[in-house]
């Protein structure tokens, strides 16, 4: 099948991303065996050969989530494939969540911006599975390059920065919005291009009376992962997070994204991404480009620490990575318009769930996660039918193993310290995994963050989710204003410890993702 996707423009530095967005765990497998895949027969492709897939060898499973399976492949017999390098990534949809890769698609074949991928082919498989062409990233996800040893300085981080500021913009451009985007769902070139590895959040952009509320549906995702680099690079707030969130609300919105990247881009000059390697070298990327040229009337913020190469301050010894990517990938041709438009409306609805789940901002908790928590009497009221039935037979006991009050752990939840906040915060987690109630957890995770998709999916699916049991020994990592990290130490001494991103709003602290090591 021939390739079905236009090229993006920029070309410099494209050698090399990987879609392993594989929404969940996207950690190589060297071991694993390889999928079933399956040789062209009759224009499409049968699943009957374990060593072929969409005409590409396969050497190994690099991943798998919820949707989605990536494969190394070889290029191999693949003719035509137009590939640079021997290898490729092979991002399959099994049949059933085929239809979740039309925005994918959509996407790759109309935004042309740095962060997005090529797409190289598209092929569909005689059991209707879907399998995209990918370049293969030989990068470090953001999140373990924020969190590495080394410290990332201000210029570095003004290019990644940049470059997805710029590739939002190209998105609403060509008729989409990007949604929540998190560190962990990025992952650099060999080159140290930033490229996003899903979609999963993308939506078509909204016209109308409702682009005001996309616009600032917009600024706030962009908000809460810029707030999540700063925090997990250990830098504080250089002034244009601060700026983003007071013009949130604004009566009426305006577009901001070219000041707000102006304002980044006077942060710090712009530098090349520094990726170690193997053997010690390092690699460097392009310096993105500018969307528009700084007027030279508004005074550069002030730069409030000088770049650093050495240790880092918060002496974070380990580089964390990440044990799962809880995200739902959609990629497939943007020419196949017929099967787009027979999709479009849950993506539609999907965007829309997105925009309303997402919040208005870091200082602001989600709509799905303040509806519970805010009045106390109102959540601590389902305890009080239980416990006349629980006292006859338990006695004390029973409230050692009943669903704690709500209200017992609001003041932590809602004061100022993010340790006494995520302790609080994990035992009522713990509670709503125990009884398996995804309403529960409404006022434990932050709505729509990767821990609430992770906790929902293994409660719906039966799994088991994410293991971070209540501790004593909590210690702060960092903190940026409303976004702050937190290490948790592991349950026995041979179990590493895990780093957790809460994010603070109106009805207080929130789980947002956990980093396992």
């Amino acid at each position: 099948m021939g390739n079905a996707v236009g090229e993006p423009v920029v070309t410099a530095g494209r050698d090399s991303f990987p879609a392993v967005d594989c929404e969940a765990a996207s950690t190589e497998a060297p071991d694993a065996p390889p999928a079933r895949s399956m040789p062209e027969e009759g224009g499409r492709m049968t699943r009957d050969d374990s060593t072929r897939l969409a005409g590409y060898r396969v050497l190994r499973r690099l991943g798998a989530g919820r949707r989605a399976e990536v494969h190394l492949g070889h290029v191999g017999e693949a003719a035509g494939s137009g590939t640079a390098g021997s290898t490729v990534a092979l991002k399959l949809f099994p049949a059933v969540n085929a239809g979740s890769s039309a925005v994918d698609i959509a996407i790759l074949g109309s935004v042309q911006a740095a962060c997005v991928p090529r797409l190289h082919d598209v092929a569909t498989l005689r059991d209707g599975s879907i399998c995209l062409v990918l370049d293969k990233l030989d990068g470090p996800t953001l999140s373990a390059w924020l969190t590495a040893e080394r410290r990332p300085q201000a210029g570095e981080l003004v290019t990644v920065l940049g470059a997805v500021i710029a590739t939002a913009a190209a998105a609403r451009t060509a008729g989409w919005a990007l949604g929540e985007l998190v560190p962990s769902s990025i992952r650099f070139n060999g080159g140290g291009r930033p490229v996003i590895t899903s979609f999963s959040a993308a939506s078509p952009a909204a016209e109308g009376v409702r682009v005001a509320d996309a616009l600032r549906a917009e600024f706030s995702h962009l908000g809460d992962f810029i707030a999540d680099v700063l925090v997990l690079a250990r830098h504080d707030d250089p002034g244009f997070l601060g700026w983003l969130r007071m013009h949130e609300k604004d009566h009426p919105m305006t577009d901001r994204l070219p000041e707000l990247e102006a304002r980044v881009f006077d942060w710090a000059p712009a530098r090349p991404v520094v990726l170690s390697t193997v053997d010690g070298a390092s690699l460097g990327a392009v310096v993105p480009a500018r969307l528009a040229p700084s007027s030279g009337r508004r005074p550069a913020l002030p730069d409030d620490e000088e770049d650093e190469v050495g240790p880092t301050r918060f002496g974070i010894t380990r580089t964390i990575q990440r044990a799962r990517l809880l995200l739902a990938p959609r990629r497939v041709a943007g020419s196949t318009q017929g099967f787009l438009r027979r999709h479009r409306r849950p993506a539609v609805l999907a965007g829309a769930l997105i925009v309303v789940g997402a919040g208005t901002a870091l200082s602001l908790v989600p709509p799905a996660a303040q509806g519970t928590p805010p009045p106390p009497s109102s959540a601590a009221a389902p305890p009080a039918p239980h416990s006349p039935e629980a006292s006859p037979q338990q006695g004390a006991g029973a409230s050692t193993t009943a669903p704690p009050d709500p209200g017992s752990q609001q003041p932590a939840v809602t004061a100022d310290d993010p340790v006494a906040a995520a302790r609080a915060l994990l035992m009522l987690r713990e509670i709503c995994l125990e009884q398996r109630d995804a309403g529960c957890l409404g006022s434990v995770d932050q709505a729509s963050s990767p821990l609430a998709e992770a906790d929902r999916h293994a409660l719906s699916e039966g799994g088991q989710p994410s293991t971070l049991q209540p501790s004593d020994a909590i210690t702060l990592v960092g903190r940026t204003g409303d976004a702050a990290i937190v290490l948790v130490a592991g349950p026995t001494a041979e179990t590493p410890p895990a780093s957790l991103l809460l994010m603070k709003g109106e009805a207080g602290w929130r789980l947002r993702e956990v980093f396992e090591g």
